[in-house]
C-alpha cells in the first residue's frame, strides 16, 4: 500500500515563526502556493494558510509575526500508509500535512495527491461524482466581498459560485483572491489603535469595513475549471491535480449543481469491498439531476454516521407526500438506521425535498453522536 514517503513532495513553502504576515503573503503569492510550513529554528512549529488568516482581523500586516498564526497538525512519518493519512485529513480540514523525521520537515503530502491516489483505484475511480459531491456556496452577484467572504468561512470552504439575475454562473470567488486582493494592504492605509504583535483589539479597520460596499464581482474569475454531474472521481481528481485545486464546481448547463473536494474523496477508501445498504421507497418523480443530489447527500450522511458507530448498519429511507400549497407540495422525509445496538430514527417536512432530507438527517446524526457518548 502507498506511503506518506511515496506521496511526498518536497517543493514546499517554509518560513521562519519571526517572518512577517506580509511577508510571508508575499512569498505565497511568488510561489503560488497557498499553505506555508512555519519554522522555530528550523524545527517544525505548525503551518499557516490563507484560510487561517482570512478569519482574522489584522490592523497592520508587517507587525504582525506568522508565528501568531501557526496552525497545529499531525504530522505524517515516512512509512505511514494511506489509510491513516486519509484520516488525518479528513479530521485535520487542513491541504498539506508536513513529512516529519527527528523534527525535521521531510516534505509535505497534500489532500488532492491522496485524493488522487484514492481516485485511481479500480473499485472508487468510476464512481459517480455524487459519491462526493456536497452543496456549493451561491452568491448573487450583488453581493458583497464581506458576504462572501463569511459565507466561505461558514459552510468552510474555499471558493464560493458567483451567479447573475437569471440564476446563470458568471464566474467564481475565492478565499485566496479576498484575502490578496482585499484585505492586505499596506500599513499606511490602517488606522487605529492596535493591539500585541499588530492584531486589532477592538479598534476597526476601514479598509477592511469597506468590503461591504465592494461588489462580490470585483474579485471574481471569469475563467475556472468546473466539471459536469455525468464524470467520475477520478475525473475530478485529476482536473484538482492540473488546476492545484482541492475543489472543483461542478455545474451543467451553466448551473451550479454543488462542488466536489478532495475531502469527500477521502472516505471512499473505506468503501471498498463494502457496499452501502440504503433502501429507498417512492422516491417522488424528480428529475435525475436533482435524484443524483439527494442520493449523494445520502451516500455522505451513511458515511458519516457508519464512522460512529461498529458493525453492520442499514438505513432505509421513506418519501410521502404531506399536503399541497397551490402547486407546491410538502414533503416528508422518514430515516430510520438500523445499527447492532440501537433503532434510530428521524423525520423532517419541507416544501423542499432536498432540505427535508438534510433536516432528517441531520436528526439522525445528533441521536447517533449522543448515543455513542453514552456508551
Amino acid at each position: 500500500m502507498v506511503s506518506a514517503a511515496d506521496l511526498m513532495q518536497k517543493d514546499f513553502l517554509a518560513v521562519e515563526k519571526d517572518s512577517s504576515l506580509s511577508r510571508v503573503i508575499g512569498k505565497m503569492v511568488s510561489s503560488k502556493k497557498s499553505v506555508a510550513i512555519v519554522l522555530d529554528n528550523y524545527s517544525f512549529a505548525g503551518i499557516v494558510s490563507i484560510r487561517s488568516i482570512a478569519g482574522k482581523n489584522i490592523s497592520n500586516p508587517a507587525e504582525v509575526k506568522i508565528g501568531a498564526f501557526a496552525q497545529a497538525v499531525p504530522v505524517l512519518e515516512p512509512e505511514m500508509q494511506i489509510e491513516k493519512i486519509a484520516d488525518l485529513f479528513f479530521s485535520a480540514n487542513v491541504r498539506i500535512l508536513p513529512v516529519v523525521k527527528n523534527n525535521s520537515v521531510l516534505g509535505v503530502v497534500s489532500v488532492v495527491s491522496v485524493a488522487k491516489q484514492i481516485a485511481s483505484i479500480p473499485e472508487i475511480k468510476k464512481m459517480p461524482l455524487s459519491a462526493a459531491v456536497k452543496e456549493a456556496v451561491v452568491l448573487d452577484g450583488t453581493a458583497t466581498v464581506n458576504k462572501a467572504l463569511s459565507s466561505m468561512l461558514e459552510k468552510n470552504v474555499l471558493g464560493a459560485a458567483v451567479i447573475d439575475k437569471n440564476s446563470k454562473l458568471t464566474g467564481v470567488v475565492s478565499l485566496e483572491s479576498i484575502v490578496k486582493k482585499f484585505m492586505l494592504l499596506p500599513k499606511e492605509k490602517y488606522s487605529g489603535s492596535r493591539g500585541k504583535g499588530g492584531i486589532s483589539s477592538g479598534a476597526r479597520n476601514p479598509e477592511k469595513d469597506s468590503l461591504t460596499d465592494i461588489p462580490v464581482t470585483a474579485g471574481m474569475d471569469e475563467n475556472f475549471v468546473s466539471i459536469s454531474p455525468d464524470q467520475n472521481i477520478l475525473k475530478a481528481a485529476n482536473l484538482m491535480v492540473s488546476s492545484d485545486s482541492c475543489e472543483i464546481l461542478v455545474e451543467e448547463n451553466s448551473r451550479v449543481l454543488g462542488i466536489v473536494s478532495a475531502k469527500n474523496i477521502l472516505p471512499l477508501l473505506k468503501t471498498m469491498g463494502a457496499e452501502k445498504n440504503i433502501q429507498v421507497s417512492k422516491m417522488p418523480d424528480i428529475d435525475s439531476i436533482d435524484k443524483a443530489e439527494i442520493m449523494g447527500f445520502l451516500d455522505r450522511a451513511y458515511e458519516k454516521i457508519s464512522r460512529m458507530t461498529s458493525g453492520e448498519i442499514a438505513l432505509h429511507v421513506h418519501f410521502k407526500e404531506h399536503g399541497k400549497g397551490g402547486s407546491r407540495t410538502k414533503h416528508v422525509v422518514h430515516l430510520k438506521l438500523v445499527t447492532p445496538k440501537k433503532t434510530f430514527v428521524a423525520e423532517a417536512v419541507d416544501w423542499k425535498l432536498l432540505n427535508a432530507v438534510k433536516n432528517a438527517s441531520a436528526v439522525l446524526e445528533r441521536e447517533t453522536i449522543n448515543f455513542s457518548k453514552r456508551e
